[in-house]
């Protein structure tokens, strides 16, 4: 009799192994392209800044764009960054760019040159849709003794997209 229920429960075991619950995903996306092509372009937005320095605490929202151009390694786009009003120029040549779910995510931690001068940056940055872009950075300006931190961070529309 405890060996017919032994085995009743071993074969239980058994078809409930191979049953699945269904999934609500939708599957991997496939990409038709890379990520540092599909992610090329310009995309123009508002840079929100803040800083302290010894006059105080200050924010400010300007216009700019970033520029991402695919190179010729895999995973690998150059990215400028303009902000005419705050004389802000940021050219990095090398950002790892790779997709997520439906965009795509770049980052930095290394050299890159801001207003012509080279220094190690770390910037994110996402693109939920690959039309809107955020991305956040900060850089910090050294002047005599005083170093002025700034803070970054920006909502971007790509053109023409």
């Amino acid at each position: 009799m405890m060996k017919k229920y032994i085995l009743g429960l071993f074969a239980c075991l058994a078809l409930t192994a191979f049953v699945s619950c269904g999934s609500d995903d939708e599957g991997p996306i496939h990409h038709d392209t890379t990520a540092e092509i599909e992610s090329e372009g310009t995309y123009s937005g508002t840079f929100n800044v803040s800083w302290s320095d010894k006059q105080g605490a200050h924010e400010g929202s300007y216009a700019g764009t970033i520029t991402m151009t695919a190179t010729e390694t895999a995973g690998i786009s150059k990215v400028d960054i303009v902000c005419p009003e705050m004389q802000l120029t940021v050219n990095i040549p090398a950002a790892n760019v790779w997709f997520a779910a439906k965009g795509f995510l770049f980052s930095v931690t290394g050299p890159a040159s801001v207003n012509g001068t080279t220094t190690n940056l770390k910037i994110y940055g996402r693109s939920d849709d690959g039309i809107m872009l955020s991305t956040a950075f900060v850089v910090n300006v050294k002047v005599g003794r005083s170093t002025t931190s700034y803070m970054y961070r920006c909502e971007a529309a790509k053109v023409g997209g």
